[in-house]
């Protein structure tokens, strides 16, 4: 895979592919628990192969999200948006509509979208004030997405190119011209596309990206809900100066270039800076991540040589799921380890030497069928006929429609046809021109009115008293003016608003409840009280209870039960000592289904790591007590039942103790390994 493009070259179908026609149906035949554990049978089987699923797993505890509120000072300011199952729904449903030829796409999907569009653009203009972000979900980017404006990113492409190798891309009378591999590798590294700005821009990406379809597939089959991040953008950041750190035990053991395809001339006189910057950055945040394992990405920022400084960009597992770059996970895995010397590796200009150059023509013919395919025929086709040197006569590749040209085709919003894409470009501004007009109007009052006060002023005897009414009326303008273009905005923006409210709020349609889902009371929702991380202003509220959910208020638990903290900092509340301990205290929320069904998914209820029950829970101040849905630990062995027990789960507790990544470690080393063995993340289950 290609760190820049990913490895598609076309779109292909990774979901139904893992999923055989006895399981299609069941799930048509059968109630929604059935499906799940019938899922979870198929997911253990997916785990034992080389699958999308069994890749996600892996890296489920280096998501973002996890290590992100830890770690945030070190790196990009970030923001995130949970996504609902509808929207995820609404996504998997536009790709395989537009590129597995499966007609999916329904008139409530478009709805749905179109609101989360509004929501990212209001998420833009809060955050961000105009300005772009990098977007991507919790587990990776959608770099093998089409952005809404590919001309762009082939001007850019054409300009690095141009000045990296002193050649235009084309001939004048319209040939792509010959240009070394490595040079065309080299300007590649330098554009960024996933750069967006609005609401539109974001969901070209997302719409369009295998990435996305296989990660919101997963979610949506084997559970661990996704979000939307918009990321702090920075100029500097572009992949010819990303590097990867290899840590083992708390030993930074090898670094290597992260683009593993390309020579940069320029990096090797860089080296020791780049090695000492790095070292001094990853030793104040190495303390901080909580575990003595991983890899960790860096991108270097060169300036005058006092100023240069390195970033910290993200995290991954130390686990052959995470790209080697410059190594290999078998053949260099001595060196990773640390039992082999420290090494440094940059791409050299020849991969391998003149007794074998034969495999260095193989080699370099592997690098053009990759640029073409993923760079050439990718972005060009639509730019062919706008470059100044190609006189119009270059065109390759299927040029990318835009989505609500798609829908407009299919009938499923009005006017979505070719000039779908020219409004989506205005629409980021659409609020600007409105204020402006406004302005305008207001000026050209005011310049009406001073100019008849100066006519007036020539044929009176008092000039300065028609000069100071002349002001007056000049204010008066420029006042209703503003006034009005406020107006026209707020209308705008109401209205926006309470769209995607609306949609946003609308509950999941599911064709059977499930067994112990309990009415809806007085039609508020379902009654849900929370103890840990789930809490406002901790690790894992916003994920969860930010979109769907109401707080009602604190309260604790009518019976005793006891409560323990793990050796990860996560509190687990012992339903097999019920009696014992204290009454819990905690938040109640009322939450829809959907809220209910990811909770149970992220608390692994189907993987039975978790169970809910429903207890009565004590109202703070009024002492009325409603039943609420609690999860409790499955099971608890001796080493948890001898912990001291407590009654609350403090916010500073948590601040100081709580090791997201290790959390989040030990739910999936006991759902992707035998928890009686130490597994693939090498933690003690034992205690949390």
């Amino acid at each position: 895979e290609h760190p820049m493009t990913g490895s598609s070259s076309g779109k292909r179908q990774i979901g139904d592919g893992e999923m055989n026609k006895q399981e299609r149906k069941i799930e048509q035949n059968k109630s929604y628990t059935e499906v799940k554990r019938a899922t979870e049978t198929q997911s253990k089987k997916l785990l034992g192969i080389d699958s999308e699923h069994k890749l996600r797993s892996e890296n489920l505890p280096f998501d973002i999200d996890v290590w992100y509120p830890r770690l945030k000072r070190h790196t990009y300011k970030s923001f995130f948006l949970p996504l609902t199952r509808r929207e995820a729904q609404a996504i998997l449903n536009h790709y395989q509509t537009a590129y597995l030829a499966r007609h999916r796409l329904r008139r409530s999907d478009v709805q749905v979208l179109e609101a989360l569009e509004r929501t990212l653009d209001k998420l833009f203009w809060k955050r961000f004030r105009g300005k772009s972000a990098f977007l991507r979900l919790c587990g990776r980017s959608p770099k093998d997405g089409d952005p809404l404006d590919k001309t762009k990113v082939w001007a850019m492409y054409t300009k690095q190119l141009k000045e990296i190798s002193g050649k235009n891309a084309f001939t004048q009378k319209g040939a792509y011209r010959e240009i070394d591999v490595n040079l065309k590798l080299r300007a590649i590294g330098r554009v960024n596309y996933l750069s967006v700005s609005n609401g539109a821009e974001a969901l070209a990406l997302l719409l369009s990206s295998e990435r996305v379809y296989t990660d919101l597939h997963d979610w949506l089959r084997h559970g661990e809900p996704e979000q939307i991040v918009l990321r702090e953008w920075d100029e500097d950041m572009r992949v010819d100066r990303e590097f990867r750190v290899y840590v083992h035990q708390s030993k930074i053991c090898a670094i290597s270039q992260y683009d593993h395809y390309t020579y940069y001339p320029e990096l090797a006189q860089h080296k020791a800076t780049i090695e000492k910057l790095i070292r001094e950055e990853w030793a104040k945040i190495h303390l901080e991540v909580g575990i003595h394992s991983y890899c960790m990405d860096f991108v270097y920022i060169p300036a005058a040589e006092k100023s240069a400084r390195v970033r910290m960009i993200e995290i991954s597992p130390f686990l052959p799921c995470t790209g080697p770059a410059c190594f290999s996970w078998t053949k260099d895995r001595d060196v990773l380890e640390g039992r082999s010397p420290f090494e440094f590796r940059l791409v050299e200009e020849k991969k391998y030497g003149k007794e074998d150059e034969q495999k260095q023509q193989q080699h370099q013919s592997l690098l053009t069928q990759i640029v073409e395919a993923n760079w050439d025929r990718r972005w060009c086709a639509q730019s062919a006929d706008n470059d100044d040197n190609n006189n119009g006569h270059f065109s390759i590749g299927t040029e990318t429609r835009y989505y609500k040209e798609i829908w407009g085709e299919l009938g499923l919003i009005r006017g979505g046809g070719k000039d779908a894409k020219s409004m989506a470009k205005w629409s980021g501004i659409a609020r600007r021109v409105a204020f402006s007009c406004g302005l305008g109007v207001a000026s050209f009052l005011a310049f009406r009115t001073a100019a008849s006060s100066s006519l007036a002023s020539s044929f009176t005897s008092s000039p300065f008293s028609t000069s100071v009414i002349g002001h007056r009326r000049a204010f008066t303008a420029i006042s209703v003016g503003v006034m009005i273009s406020f107006l026209l905005s707020i209308i705008h923006f109401s209205k926006d608003y309470n769209n995607s409210r609306q949609s946003s709020r609308r509950p999941l349609e599911r064709e059977e409840e499930e067994e112990e889902e309990p009415p809806a009371a007085a039609g508020r929702g379902i009654a849900l009280f929370v103890y840990g991380t789930l809490k406002r202003g901790f690790h894992w509220h916003g994920k969860f209870l930010q979109r769907n959910a109401d707080y009602i208020g604190k309260g604790k638990s009518v019976e005793k039960f006891p409560l323990v903290f793990g050796s990860s900092g996560v509190p687990y509340c012992l339903y097999d000592l019920k009696g014992s301990g204290y009454q819990v205290e905690g938040e109640l929320y009322w939450v829809d289904e959907e809220t209910l069904e990811g909770l149970d998914e992220y608390e692994g209820v189907i993987k039975k790591h978790y169970i809910r029950r429903k207890i009565k829970i004590e109202a703070e101040g009024d002492g009325i007590s409603v039943g609420a849905f609690v999860y409790f630990k499955s099971s608890s062995n001796e080493e948890l039942k001898a912990l001291e027990f407590h009654p609350r789960y403090s916010l500073s507790y948590h601040k100081k103790n709580y090791d997201a990544i290790r959390h989040i470690q030990v739910k999936q080393q006991l759902y992707l390994e035998d928890e009686h063995g130490e597994g693939r993340f090498g933690v003690d289950l034992k205690l949390g």
